[in-house]
């Protein structure tokens, strides 16, 4: 299809510049240069998508997250690859017919029609010329009484003989200019556009346009000896239609009144000629975008830098692998592994082939060779004989066993994926596939096993015989295998510490877009739900953005972020099937704020609030401390709160507290009434009813307002009444209603909801908890220091509390428990019986394998996790089993209900 994508880049040409002539030029009076504009622009049009130039950019390699594996079989092979029965001369799938192959040969049989119609015409005309009986002024004259008349071809006129003496000698002069400027040979060359794109209706007009200003140009000089009122009345005079005959030139056709106007039309300035030179940008753009070819390059390797890739060409001697009308896999995988080599060795890759010649390599040999990653070619098969729908480049690495060599070749594949992206005529499968094989599995360095197709499938086929596109896949191999390298390198010469958490940086830290506002497009998303990765484009880099936004974004999408965080990598492992779902060891960041081109928001910000109301209408905060101040004797004064968005100050004068062990920048959750707007986004009130510090260990209380709001219990107190739940309008069990929260946090996209300091309704039921998590997709809650207050009065305290929204029920998990001690083998956990685990240094949550019956929920990429129905968890060398395990990665805890932490 190469013929038609030239065609298709011809007409495009063609179009643009036939654009800025109508914009521009049509109207201008300087006919000589148009028609030079228009056969030049044509001829341009041919040339620029012919040209051929070649820039080289070097590549700023950027790290890129992994889609989640592909997990195929647990089968264990022996050998190098699966076994693959010999199958001589297998034939190729039956193909349907294929009616694209048709294109070429209905454009050249139109092609030709239209050129064996034209020389006809020329042959049919020259008839004509035999004719010819006078000569004037190097005019050959042909008088004819039928047909065309009063028109020219060359220097050959042909006239009516009813003409006038004066007309006759108009019309041969207007017909000389077109004899000396020889528009005839336009006309010829026209014929030839034309015909070669006659599917193109802009070349039509280029015909029409030129033959257009042939007519003004000799209308130009003919007027000026005969004067233009004389000339324009011999024009309406001799008026016709279409013309007969397309290669010659009518003196009066059609449409006249054009070129009337344009006599007496005034004539354009010199200076207006310059308007032609503002063709040079679009000429500019159309040899950038046709022939430019921008070659990524990566920067020369200096001797600390030297990289090793072993090249196994699968099979080889006797085994001659998957076989199809006479191709067999041995040797295609060895033509494409010494392409690949060449390519290598230009590039200061040092290179070791496992096999170098048609000879059988053992298994131990071809897993021996050094190096830093090693390929494995192989071509694929169905064992059918009648037909073959399997195609496509398939990508396998080892199954995942926790080792970074596992998941560099993760990484290695996603690379390869990147460089053979641009392939034409195979298809590549995308995911990563994971199999037993015993080369991935024994081999000591990253490895890849690349099957390149299906020699049984017709596409396939055409594609891994020919020469052209081995080259362009050894080329897009070696890419793929060069942008690893180069990741790994940059990788190396950072000082990333390994940690899933955001890492607090010190402001000497030079990192290019933290804490800043980047615009840029989605080159890509990868991965799924909590662990969903863009990969967002800023020029020519590549950052990785935990996605957190509300809906789902596209590539080539732009969006402008607000950086907030960074984390410096994040590994997660599925137990169940004992493989990494995701490991990525570059920083990966977080965002705040993220919004379209157009604006929209992408992220829905917690409304702030300066306080929020209990029901018996005392209001509460929680925020740090921002100032203290005492008096000369040591009583604090004053309290003023800031959370950074708002600011409380409390005069505790009256309660002669000193506070000492409360300290600036203490967060405290703080309850008053009686507050006043002083200024914007300040408060003050003199009537603080309670002041606690995050641990509820330190506290001031005014023991006046406190006995008006609360019981002794710390049960609100309604409008002054005896301690009871709130009296809410009641709602369908199957609804949660949000009374109240300090904090709210939306996850549209995953349908979640965290809230802080919340009050639920459920039914006639209300909630008190410090944290919430609503699961609306699987209709789901879970509060934990939770006190539940029931219609019937009774009231119950539970650490977590789990509600079903569809069967309506309540999963209760106390504080206490009984358990039964081993000794010596067990180590309890839990509230005034905490024990001391041996763990090593860099113990991390991110590492420890869990299961779960029922759920398994997890906040902000591990931050929080909860682990319900059966759940277990393996801490090192420590089993700990229970019916809900919360892990809090933020605290640093883990904390097992119902169950017991064993050695």
């Amino acid at each position: 299809m190469e013929l038609l994508s030239y065609l298709l880049k011809v007409s495009a040409c063609t179009v643009l510049f036939f654009a800025f002539y109508v914009l521009v030029l049509r109207k201008l009076t300087f006919f000589k240069t148009n028609r030079f504009y228009l056969l030049f622009t044509l001829l341009l049009s041919f040339a620029i998508p012919a040209l051929n130039f070649t820039i080289e950019r070097e590549v700023v390699v950027s790290p890129m997250a992994l889609e989640p594996a592909v997990f195929l079989t647990d089968e264990t092979l022996t050998g190098q690859h699966q076994a693959i029965p010999h199958m001589p001369l297998l034939p190729v799938v039956e193909e349907r017919f294929d009616y694209r192959a048709l294109i070429p040969y209905v454009y050249f049989a139109v092609v030709l029609s239209l050129l064996v119609i034209a020389i006809w015409r020329i042959l049919q005309l020259l008839k004509h010329t035999k004719n010819s009986t006078q000569k004037i002024n190097g005019l050959r004259i042909v008088r004819k009484a039928a047909g065309f008349t009063n028109c020219s071809f060359f220097n050959y006129v042909f006239i009516d003989d009813k003409l006038t003496p004066d007309e006759l000698q108009v019309l041969l002069k207007h017909e000389e200019v077109h004899a000396k400027q020889l528009h005839s040979v336009d006309k010829v060359i026209l014929i030839v556009f034309k015909s070669l794109l006659w599917f193109n209706p802009v070349v039509y007009l280029y015909d029409k346009a030129l033959e257009q200003a042939h007519e003004y140009e000799a209308d130009d000089v003919a007027s000026k000896t005969f004067g233009n009122h004389s000339y324009a009345g011999l024009l309406l005079k001799l008026a016709v239609g279409e013309t007969q005959n397309k290669l010659i030139h009518n003196f009066v056709k059609s449409p006249v009144k054009e070129r009337i106007k344009m006599l007496f039309n005034s004539k354009s300035k010199n200076m207006k000629k310059l308007a032609y030179l503002l063709v040079t940008p679009l000429v500019l753009g159309l040899i950038w975008g046709f022939t430019v070819e921008v070659v990524e390059v990566f920067p020369a390797l200096n001797a600390k830098e030297k990289f090793t890739i072993v090249l196994d060409a699968g099979h080889g001697g006797n085994k001659k692998g998957v076989e199809v009308n006479g191709f067999t896999e041995k040797a295609l995988t060895l033509s494409i592994a010494k392409k690949i080599e060449a390519l290598a060795q230009s590039k200061g890759i040092n290179v070791v082939m496992t096999r170098k010649d048609d000879d059988e390599v053992s298994f131990k040999d071809r897993i021996a060779a050094n190096g830093d990653v090693l390929i494995s070619l192989h071509i694929n098969s169905e064992p059918t004989v009648i037909g073959g729908n399997r195609n496509g480049i398939e990508m396998y690495t080892a199954l995942a066993d926790g080792s970074s060599r596992i998941s560099k070749a993760n990484s290695l594949t996603d690379y390869l994926l990147k460089g053979m992206q641009n392939l034409q005529g195979i298809s590549i499968t995308e995911k990563i596939l994971t199999k037993s094989f015993a080369l991935l599995r024994e081999s000591k360095v990253p490895s890849v096993v690349l099957e390149l197709g299906y020699l049984t499938n017709k596409n396939d086929f055409k594609f891994i015989t020919s020469e052209e596109k081995q080259n362009e896949l050894a080329e897009g191999i070696l890419k793929g295998i060069l942008m690893y390298k180069h990741a790994a390198t940059s990788s190396e010469n950072r000082d990333y510490k390994s940690s899933i958490s955001p890492v607090k940086y010190k402001s000497t830290d030079k990192d290019p877009i933290l804490n800043k506002t980047i615009k840029g497009v989605v080159d890509s998303v990868s991965g799924s739900g909590l662990f969903s990765v863009i990969h967002f484009k800023v020029g020519n880099t590549i950052y990785l953005i935990r996605n957190d936004v509300n809906r789902k974004v596209s590539k080539g999408e732009e969006l402008t972020l607000k950086i907030s965080g960074r984390m410096n990598e994040m590994r997660v492992l599925d137990k169940k099937t004992n493989k990494e779902v995701i490991y990525i060891e570059k920083p990966i960041y977080t965002i705040s704020e993220a919004f379209t081109a157009k604006g929209e928001s992408l992220i829905k910000a917690p409304e702030n609030h300066p306080f929020l109301y209990e029901a018996n209408k005392a209001r509460f905060t929680t925020s740090k401390i921002e100032s203290i101040k005492r008096n000369s004797t040591g009583y604090v004064s004053e309290i003023v709160l800031n959370d950074g968005s708002f600011k409380i100050a409390f005069d505790v004068a009256a309660l002669k507290t000193k506070a000492e062990n409360f300290k600036i920048g203490n967060e405290v959750t703080a309850k008053f009434i009686g507050e006043r707007l002083t200024a914007k986004n300040t408060y003050a009130t003199n009537k603080l009813i309670s002041l606690y510090s995050a641990s509820k260990k330190d506290q001031i209380i005014n023991s006046a307002l406190y006995n008006k709001f609360y019981s002794k219990e710390g049960f609100q107190i309604v409008r002054g009444g005896k301690p009871k739940p709130l009296q809410m309008t009641t709602i369908p069990e199957n609804q949660v209603k949000i009374v109240s929260a300090s904090e709210t946090k939306n996850y549209v996209s995953r349908g979640i909801t965290n809230l802080k300091n919340a009050v639920l309704q459920i039914g006639k039921t209300k909630i008190e908890a410090e944290k919430v998590t609503l699961d609306s997709k699987n209709g789901s809650l879970i509060a934990e220091m939770a006190t539940i207050y029931f219609s019937d009065g009774k009231i119950k305290k539970s650490k977590v509390v789990m509600y079903d929204i569809k069967k309506q029920a309540y999963t209760f998990h106390e504080f206490a428990f009984e358990q039964k001690i081993e000794e010596k083998k067990s180590i309890i956990s839990g509230p005034g019986n905490e024990g001391q685990l041996e763990l090593s240094k860099d113990v991390s949550i991110a590492k420890m394998h869990y299961q779960a019956s029922d759920s398994v929920r997890v906040n902000k990429v591990l931050e929080s996790m909860l682990l319900s129905g059966k759940a277990e968890l393996d801490i090192e060398k420590y089993k700990a089993k229970g019916k809900v395990i919360h892990l809090d990665n933020l605290n640093k805890t883990i904390t097992v209900y119902l169950g017991s932490v064993k050695d």
